[in-house]
């Protein structure tokens, strides 16, 4: 294996590699854009699509489960609660999770 197909994000902190400034020894990078990120875990837990590709931890346990053969490294790229981001309307009476 001479290329990893890698699917991440867009986060400043992966751009190095993304872009080619930092090198994986032994292999070249071939970064494959997925806008949003989340639409590539679907092509990777269906098809195995990618050598590596960001997963949120209950989709590849979920994978796992049903016998999906991934390999998962405790890397995060990402750690941001991102339920953060639920919205009500302001008349619901709802005023705290």
């Amino acid at each position: 294996m001479e290329k990893l197909s890698v699917a991440f994000g867009e986060y400043p902190h992966a751009q190095a590699l993304l872009n080619g400034d930092v090198e994986v020894d032994g292999y070249r990078i071939e970064p494959v854009e997925v806008r949003p990120i989340i639409a590539a875990y679907r092509r990777m837990i269906r098809d195995l699509e990618f050598d590596v590709c960001e997963l949120a931890p209950v989709s590849y346990l979920m994978a796992r489960q049903a016998g999906v053969p991934l390999t998962a490294i405790p890397v995060f790229l990402n750690r941001r609660f991102h339920h953060e981001d639920v919205q009500c309307a302001a008349s619901s009476g709802i005023r705290a999770p």
